[in-house]
């Protein structure tokens, strides 16, 4: 009997350790997924700002004086589709610890020429790593840089 009850018990530790495992990796994916989502929004506000030049079609990520770093506030992110995206994703990422070098795990960046955008979360759940979007097509590990693209991190 005690036979039995230590390999049930060494059976549920080793689903539970599986379990943790299938958890963070379902995590990435729903960030990966919100990060897509995130990118496709993005070209439609670029087609689509409202105010642009030529008509129909903005051909900016944000409204101009406001390049370079970005918190987060202005052009593109506050797209309703891209808000609620960025919220799913934030709510799957791996929370920022406390002695970071990062002000927050999510980082939003457009370029000087309102042309690039790259947006980042430090570290996802399953990995560890961060994980960037830009609008050359770039999904992968990597940080937004303030260039509006990722850059790949070693």
């Amino acid at each position: 009997l005690l036979v039995v009850v230590a390999i049930i018990g060494i059976l549920a530790s080793v689903v539970l350790a599986s379990l943790n495992t299938a958890r963070g990796k379902a995590a990435d994916a729903a960030v990966k997924a919100n990060m897509a989502s995130i990118r496709s929004q993005a070209e439609i506000y670029y087609d689509t700002a409202t105010g642009a030049t030529p008509p129909g079609g903005g051909g900016k990520y944000r409204p101009s004086g406001n390049s370079g770093a970005s918190d987060c506030s202005v052009g593109m992110w506050t797209d309703p589709i891209i808000v609620r995206a960025r919220a799913q994703a934030k709510a799957n990422a791996m929370p920022l610890p406390t002695n970071s070098s990062f002000a927050t795990s999510e980082q939003c960046t457009v370029d000087i020429s309102l042309q690039k955008f790259a947006h980042s979360f430090s570290a996802l759940k399953g990995t560890g790593k961060p994980y960037c979007v830009d609008n050359s097509g770039f999904a992968g590990e990597g940080l937004a840089g303030n260039e509006g693209v990722c850059v790949i991190s070693i």
